[in-house]
């Protein structure tokens, strides 16, 4: 039996050349590519061939050859009353990552995508950091979150807010996203990346020349406070953070959302909104205040719903735009914070 070989794993030109070897053309590459990716298809037997109008026995040829459509196969699948669904993804070196499909108000659906199998950051309060980095995701990997996705849902919009942080897998990110813009037809502006805010990294998102969304990820006001809740950008001011996002505000001609996860008496006065509204002053913003996500093993407590509304009603008298980010998925350890990496044991090296 021959080793799988996923076809959404090849660049073009190798899923061209296969499907020719096996009594196909370019085109019908294209086809089956583009099937993939739109329909949200996992497998190819569940390909409609006539309506490709691919040869006569092709999809049978490229399954004899080992041909899958995914490198990633879904391990587990958890839904939650709100009408989330976390789906753990097995990776082919046996690692895996969670990503949620979330029900939307206005109709279809919304996906929150991981990027790395673990994260280098380590926030104190996030599941996603515990046990650190272990590897950065492939591109076809961060796009296969999305068809999986879409074989469950109609998905028109996501986040890139799972486990890691996409800025630090710059280039893997960037081709994912340009894949799902480009050939699954998400609306650039509808693929968020969301990011502790390496500034290099955020400049250099805003002379992509891409207009995908910017959320980031801020928490604190004072570099203390955050060097203890973000280390991973320790030494880093949030001047300079926020200063990053004016100029991607200003390159993308974006709003800027930035997320404050709120952690019982930690950062939960509001008045640290006085200092938010000072540092957001003419940035194109609006920021989403959301109550912490219980962590078993983790050192922290969410806060009172007062409190959360009161930092909301703050940031508003401020002039500030502001929310209070619902929470989705609890009920199935997929709110933010809660993702981790899941079946983290990969086989033992020959």
């Amino acid at each position: 039996m021959p080793a799988p070989l996923p076809l959404l794993s090849l660049p073009a030109a190798a899923a061209e050349a296969l499907v020719a070897r096996h009594g196909g053309r370019p085109v019908h590459a294209r086809a089956l590519r583009r099937t993939l990716l739109r329909v949200g298809a996992r497998e190819l037997d569940r390909v409609a061939p006539r309506d490709l109008l691919l040869p006569r026995g092709l999809l049978a040829a490229l399954a004899d050859a080992g041909v899958v459509a995914t490198a990633t196969q879904v391990r587990a699948e958890a839904g939650a009353g709100d009408g989330s669904i976390k789906l753990v993804l097995g990776l082919a070196d046996g690692r895996a990552v969670e990503c949620v499909v979330m029900p939307a108000g206005g109709g279809g659906a919304s996906l929150c995508v991981s990027s790395q199998v673990g994260c280098p950051v380590g926030c104190p309060f996030c599941a996603s950091g515990i046990g650190g980095l272990v590897r950065n995701l492939e591109s076809h990997e961060i796009v296969e979150q999305f068809v999986h996705a879409r074989a469950r849902a109609d998905v028109r919009r996501a986040v890139v807010m799972g486990i890691g942080e996409p800025l630090l897998n710059y280039e893997a990110v960037m081709d994912a996203l340009g894949v799902v813009a480009d050939e699954m037809g998400l609306a650039e502006t509808r693929l968020v990346i969301s990011s502790v805010g390496f500034p290099d990294r955020v400049r250099r998102l805003a002379a992509s020349g891409r207009r995908f969304g910017l959320a980031i990820s801020l928490h604190a006001v004072t570099d203390e406070l955050r060097s203890r809740l973000v280390p991973g950008l320790r030494g880093v001011t949030v001047r300079e953070v926020v200063e990053a996002a004016r100029a991607w505000a200003a390159a993308a001609r974006g709003r800027v959302q930035f997320e404050y996860v709120v952690l019982r008496d930690v950062n939960d006065d509001p008045a640290a909104c006085d200092e938010l509204a000072r540092l957001l002053l003419g940035i194109p913003a609006y920021v989403n205040f959301i109550a912490w996500n219980e962590v078993p093993e983790l050192p922290f407590r969410a806060p009172d719903e007062g409190r959360v509304a009161a930092l909301v009603r703050r940031a508003r008298d401020l002039g500030l735009v502001a929310t209070r980010r619902r929470t989705l998925g609890s009920a199935a350890t997929a709110a933010c914070g809660q993702l981790r990496r899941s079946f983290t044991a990969a086989p033992s090296p020959p």
